[in-house]
């Protein structure tokens, strides 16, 4: 989970989230004057509390409005902006928690004065964070060894993610210069250019058929305190995908994926203790999903789908039906598109809230989903694709899941491209696999549905 926590939380983006909670509870507490009034140590504590609870629901409104994402968080003229969004809602929240909770509450002159100086303390954050990230005496000097598309693929990545504080000073290698790389020297230069560049660290990202491997050069650097990164690792922390090269897989064999039965059963114990709880709150829903579909078209109220789920297996798959019976029969199942004219009315809302999920469930409980997991498809779209893209099948190793990695990072796939993505960010599931990964990725998916993103 270490590899996985450095893509999900960077050093960075963590240090600016506890800087805005930070940040919130000081200022609400100087705004109450709590540092300078004689209370007692209950009191104290009491306002502590309180205060702790606003900065909560301040970073859940930070994450949802996306100003820990790379792109925004980068740019303080796309983030600014959304931090008006960002009090607005925290101050919706606090007003139902409080009336929920009314020992909850803070003194409404504390709340209304503090939140107006949050706000421009939050933005000052994000342009000095914004700053240090651009900032290439800040950033890690490396030399790529590798002058092939995977080298020039990683280069882009970490342009793409400037929280990661790596600037590319170019590559070694064969002759072929990559587009944003410049070339530094043949392999056996290694030494050298580190030298002449005050490289600080080394990625390894050589291909088949590249020259080899320059390791007394290595070694030399190692011995020097460089840092020697793995291009297929630094690629996963680039990405959050898994490198889909023949050489860079090879090494999975050495790997513990976390899928001992030990694991295995602490997962079945979560998935069956949430399906069971889920269904339990939301049946009364799913009773007027069904009844609202039978009376808006003919037609039975479940849809039932044959998918492929672990090791190569066919399980029947339940949803609400919200397309027109028989929508599919002159051929193979379709994606839906925007404007699709097989949905009836009340199928194309409950696909906007995802409510045609909820059957599902079931599927959690008997053992033919877990919560996360790769999401199964029909077995001729399955088995189209495992001709088509080496690897494939690998998907396969784990339980397909309800939702999933590659369904928070990328949505539908229409075309070969999209599921060859996907299967890379599969395929960083699978190996790193753990209840960390599915509980950071069951609240990606809740921001999702609130949003109402992906939706078709």
């Amino acid at each position: 989970m270490r590899r996985a926590l450095a893509v999900l939380l960077p050093r960075r983006l963590l240090a600016l989230a506890i800087a805005d909670a930070s940040l919130t509870a000081i200022t609400l507490l100087l705004a109450g004057g709590v540092w300078y009034s004689a209370m007692p140590g209950q009191r104290l504590a009491a306002a502590v509390l309180k205060v702790a609870l606003v900065a909560l629901v301040v970073i859940v409104c930070l994450h949802y409005y996306d100003l820990y994402e790379s792109r925004i968080v980068s740019d303080p003229k796309e983030a600014v902006p959304r931090l008006s969004q960002v009090m607005g809602t925290a101050c919706i929240i606090l007003a139902l928690l409080y009336y929920a909770v009314p020992r909850a509450r803070l003194r409404a002159e504390t709340l209304v004065g503090g939140v107006l100086i949050v706000g421009a303390a939050l933005a000052l954050d994000r342009r000095m964070f914004a700053a240090i990230n651009h900032s290439p005496r800040l950033a890690q000097r490396v030399v790529i060894v590798g002058g092939g598309p995977f080298a020039a693929e990683l280069a882009a990545a970490y342009a793409r993610r400037p929280e990661l504080a790596v600037r590319v000073l170019g590559y070694v290698g064969g002759a072929g210069e990559p587009a944003s790389m410049p070339y530094l020297g043949g392999p056996e230069e290694l030494l050298a250019v580190a030298e002449r560049h005050h490289a600080t660290g080394v990625v390894l990202a050589l291909e088949e058929g590249q020259p080899a491997v320059p390791w007394d050069a290595l070694m030399a650097l190692k011995a020097r305190g460089i840092d020697i990164q793995s291009g297929a690792e630094e690629y996963e922390r680039a990405t959050g995908k898994v490198a889909l090269q023949a050489q860079n897989l090879r090494s999975w064999l050495s790997l513990d994926f976390g899928h001992s039965r030990r694991r295995r059963w602490q997962r079945r114990v979560c998935a069956v203790a949430f399906a069971a709880g889920a269904l339990a709150l939301v049946w009364p829903l799913m009773l007027v999903v069904a009844l609202a579909i039978r009376l808006d078209s003919p037609g039975p109220a479940l849809f039932r789908q044959t998918r492929i789920g672990q090791d190569g297996k066919p399980f029947t798959l339940y949803k609400f039906r919200s397309m027109h019976v028989g929508a599919d029969a002159e051929g193979a199942a379709r994606p839906v598109v925007a404007g699709d004219a097989r949905l009836t009315r009340v199928g194309r809302r409950i696909r906007r809230c995802r409510l045609d999920e909820l059957p599902q469930l079931w599927n959690i409980l008997r053992g033919d989903l877990h919560i996360v997991g790769p999401r199964p498809f029909v077995p001729e779209q399955e088995l189209a694709l495992a001709e088509k893209i080496p690897f494939y099948r690998l998907r396969w190793l784990v339980q397909p899941g309800a939702t999933g990695w590659a369904q928070v990072q990328l949505g539908y796939c229409a075309t070969l491209a999209d599921n060859t993505e996907k299967l890379a960010l599969d395929l960083f599931y699978i190996k790193h696999l753990s209840l960390s990964l599915d509980f950071f990725i069951v609240l990606q998916t809740l921001k999702i549905l609130v949003l109402g993103r992906g939706a078709r």
